[in-house]
């Protein structure tokens, strides 16, 4: 969800365009259904996407500035800036609205399946929320940089999963990680 959503924000503004609306009811999850459903072997192809463009603001390759559009996310996903009437840096103001969507998604989770605390992937991703949603928009890390983040935390999950299934291989041996989770079904040779 969040390399999806980090992914889409910096295309939005390497093309210029700042959201200034981001909150939940404007991010769309949708089920891409592909060829593979129709076996019995599905894939799950889930997309994230921006909807609502009413509050989106065009702005110049040498200045980000911008009174915005008038448009306000509801306040707990408002930037602090928007709720001056001021000019402010609109993409800063799109990565605090991710970040604080990012926040409430990773709540959830931890309430819904248990995550704790010290896990060092959320404590990572935590530390990369908080760079988002910094008071000061000139503290905030930029969207490219917070999706570089979070493909190296992706990366470092996958690192720890493969290394805790090499040591269960280890542990159990061969025979004893085909009893635990095989591969392939067994299967039977036509003569």
């Amino acid at each position: 969800m969040a390399r999806q959503l980090l992914e889409g924000l910096v295309f939005m503004h390497e093309h210029y365009i700042a959201h200034g609306d981001i909150h939940p009811r404007n991010i769309l999850w949708n089920h891409a259904p592909t060829h593979h459903e129709l076996s019995r072997h599905s894939k799950f192809n889930c997309c994230m996407a921006y909807i609502d463009f009413g509050g989106a603001v065009l702005f110049s390759a040498d200045n980000r500035r911008s009174p915005g559009s008038g448009v306000r996310p509801p306040s707990a996903f408002a930037a602090p800036e928007q709720s001056l009437d001021q000019l402010y840096d609109v993409c800063a103001a799109d990565v605090c609205m991710l970040g604080k969507v990012l926040q409430g998604e990773m709540e959830e989770g931890r309430k819904w399946y248990g995550i704790p605390s010290e896990d060092t992937v959320y404590e990572r991703y935590e530390t990369l929320l908080a760079k988002m949603t910094c008071a000061k928009p000139e503290d905030r890390c930029t969207a490219t940089a917070a999706l570089e983040a979070v493909l190296s935390i992706l990366l470092q999950s996958v690192c720890i999963t493969a290394f805790l299934l090499h040591l269960l291989a280890c542990i159990l041996g061969p025979m004893g990680m085909a009893k635990v989770a095989p591969i392939h079904p067994q299967r039977t040779s036509r003569a």
